[in-house]
């Protein structure tokens, strides 16, 4: 499932696939970073980011799928 955008009001939700790329330069990834470039305070002061699997989580059969999501994730953040 493709990542996801909606504007209700004052609120911006975007909502990201856990189970796709997201590394640098992934198509995912760029598509955040679009959306977030895209993002006006002024129009929706309230930005929510969410996906299926938690960002942090004691669940060892996935320890490794939200360390470097979260780094990715940190890293567009920071760059928008």
């Amino acid at each position: 499932m493709p990542p996801h955008r909606m504007v209700s009001g004052k609120i911006r939700v975007i909502s990201l696939n856990s189970y796709a790329p997201f590394e640098p330069g992934s198509w995912q990834y760029n598509w955040v970073v679009a959306q977030f470039k895209a993002f006006n305070r002024a129009v929706t002061p309230w930005l929510i980011v969410l996906q299926h699997a938690p960002t942090y989580h004691t669940y060892v059969n996935h320890y490794k799928d939200s360390g470097e999501r979260c780094c990715c994730q940190h890293f567009a953040l920071s760059q928008s």
